[in-house]
């Protein structure tokens, strides 16, 4: 099982188009995780806690600000 995270800011103006891109190639992922940094802790913090959260055998992460 490969479980994606993807650390999310508040103020990611490219969210919309990465969430589409996973989605749409999501055909070989069993898990997507979405982890909000809603206080600032930053990127690694944010990351941990959604590898905390998930369940897959293999862990994918994808920034907010790439496509």
């Amino acid at each position: 099982m490969v479980s994606v995270i993807i650390p999310i800011y508040i103020n990611s103006p490219e969210i919309l188009d990465l969430l589409s891109d996973c989605v749409a190639s999501l055909a070989g992922y069993d898990e997507l995780i979405l982890q909000f940094d809603k206080t600032g802790e930053g990127y690694s913090k944010t990351v941990n806690k959604g590898v905390a959260r998930s369940h897959g055998d293999y862990i994918a992460i994808a920034n907010d600000d790439i496509r």
